[in-house]
């Protein structure tokens, strides 16, 4: 982990001006007679692309639209951990503080554009009350829509209609952990969101949390290529992948330094096409 929260600021300022950047330079495309209807559980279809996410910018920027307000980008912004898992440490700073003060500051930037929609899952008092109670009421609902989702998946890998990629082993969340991700997944899913922004700061294992750690530099992470999400958040993804790069280095950990990242395993990406929207995941 090993650094300070100043840099943490800095990247949060980095991190609005891209995301902003990669919305508001979103190149218009016409109407067409395709109705987007499609979501992220079922396997084998396109539940957000480039020309989608266009689409609803164009909408959401539209005259006409705004001044009824029936139209804007919906983004939800995800701070890695809570206060029961808080994630990595180095000395007396958690991964959890940094990515809060991160996803504070981006959330309060991201505000200030009247075309976008956005919520921010936690802040330093817990827990968006609203995500709260839905843990709470639908906790069967999403444990039967995870149960689901891995049973398809699982069929579709031993017809071989899936391929399994593991491209960098993860440690499991911890069971509740897992479980919430999973309903913000299926949250977002319902609400309709457009683009999730989860934000995390790297570790490696094996590291004490006093020691420097040897590995640094950035990734984004996105869906797997064969998931349903996986080409409208590659899109969003490459453009803020090539704008941090101006910035900052490369992660240097084995497999992270192509930048951009690949992955089937990630609750927080869709792990077993379990999330409609554009999902990523900034280390």
């Amino acid at each position: 982990l090993a650094m300070k929260q100043s840099y943490c600021a800095l990247s949060c300022l980095v991190v609005v001006v891209l995301v902003a950047t990669i919305v508001t330079n979103a190149e218009s495309t016409s109407i067409t007679n395709i109705i987007h209807a499609l979501t992220g559980s079922v396997f084998f279809a396109d539940s957000t692309t480039e020309k989608t996410l266009k689409k609803t910018y164009a909408e959401a920027t539209s005259e006409t639209k705004r001044k009824k307000d029936t139209a804007k980008v919906r983004v939800l912004i995800v701070p890695g951990h809570d206060a029961e898992f808080s994630g990595t440490a180095y000395t007396d700073t958690s991964e959890l503080a940094l990515n809060l003060a991160l996803g504070e500051q981006l959330y309060a930037l991201l505000k200030k554009e009247s075309f976008l929609d956005v919520t921010l899952s936690q802040t330093a008092q817990g827990y968006d009350p609203v995500l709260l109670s839905y843990f709470a009421d639908n906790r069967d609902d999403i444990l039967a829509f995870v149960a689901k989702q891995k049973g398809l998946m699982e069929k579709y890998i031993g017809t071989g209609e899936i391929e399994r990629v593991v491209n960098i082993e993860h440690n499991a969340a911890p069971t509740e952990a897992a479980i919430r991700l999973y309903g913000i997944n299926q949250w977002a899913n319902e609400h309709g969101i457009d683009i999730v922004i989860h934000i995390h700061f790297n570790d490696y294992p094996g590291r004490s949390k006093n020691a420097r750690g040897k590995y640094s530099g950035f990734a984004v992470y996105v869906p797997e290529r064969q998931y349903s999400n996986a080409k409208g958040s590659k899109s969003v993804a490459r453009s803020i992948e090539k704008r941090l790069a101006m910035l900052y280095p490369q992660s240097n950990l084995p497999k992270e330094s192509t930048g951009l990242v690949e992955d089937q395993e990630l609750i927080a990406l869709g792990s077993n096409n379990t999330l409609d929207g554009a999902g990523m995941l900034i280390e």
